[in-house]
């Protein structure tokens, strides 16, 4: 916890009727860039925009900090979260992280990125 709240990072709790229902963490990669690390809403608590809400905000606070641009990695069979941050704007593809896997693993389905074929691991 201690890494987690150091100045350069942000650490906010997701409160809903007055209970903690989630986390969202981020960092500064320079002044004007924000990486989301974390978000974690209760399983019973998820499907209620609680996540939208709880990013909207972070936005909200961070744009009168100075962040311009806002950032997150994204495990690509995690369709459901790729749909969320997509609705809420984020639609800029800039870093794409290549793995190579010496053992099985079965395919969850392959991507194309400029041809190349990307097959994206099935987790569960």
């Amino acid at each position: 916890m201690r890494d987690w709240t150091k100045a350069e990072n942000c650490f906010f709790v997701i409160m809903r009727d007055d209970a903690a229902v989630g986390f969202l963490r981020t960092h500064n990669s320079s002044p004007t860039v924000c990486w989301i690390d974390d978000i974690y809403v209760d399983a019973a608590q998820r499907g209620q925009g609680i996540a939208s809400e709880a990013i909207r905000q972070m936005e909200k606070r961070l744009l009168t900090d100075g962040c311009r641009s806002f950032c997150m990695e994204v495990v690509p069979d995690n369709l459901p979260a790729m749909r969320l941050y997509h609705r809420l704007g984020y639609d800029r593809l800039s870093v794409i992280t290549m793995r190579k896997d010496y053992d099985e693993f079965e395919t969850e389905r392959v991507e194309h990125i400029a041809s190349l074929p990307m097959r994206v691991r099935h987790f569960d």
